[in-house]
């Protein structure tokens, strides 16, 4: 069993960054251009690239009615915990995120 690691971040990253990485799920690159350096918009960067290639899968699938709801779902949650200054990795989208080295 893989063991879950969370990154973590530094009260000053996650005080800079909170104000852009909610942006991540909306455009995942934002935060990429407004704040390269910052890990916390880094992460969140990463889990909206995740869900842009999920939503994406999904369309191609055509099993939009029953994912496509829950991934907005996830999304806005997301979206508010970065909002907050939090990092929530998103069950199943978080492991993908995890895996984008940039």
């Amino acid at each position: 069993m893989a063991k879950d690691v969370r990154p973590t971040f530094t009260p000053e990253e996650i005080e800079e960054g909170k104000g852009i990485a909610w942006s991540a799920y909306l455009l995942f690159f934002i935060p990429l251009i407004a704040k390269p350096d910052n890990q916390f918009c880094r992460a969140h960067a990463k889990q909206g690239l995740a869900f842009t290639i999920i939503f994406f899968a999904c369309a191609v699938l055509v099993i939009t009615w029953i994912i496509i709801p829950l991934l907005w779902l996830l999304d806005i949650i997301a979206l508010i915990k970065a909002l907050g200054g939090e990092y929530w990795k998103v069950p199943g989208v978080g492991a993908l995120a995890e895996k984008f080295k940039f």
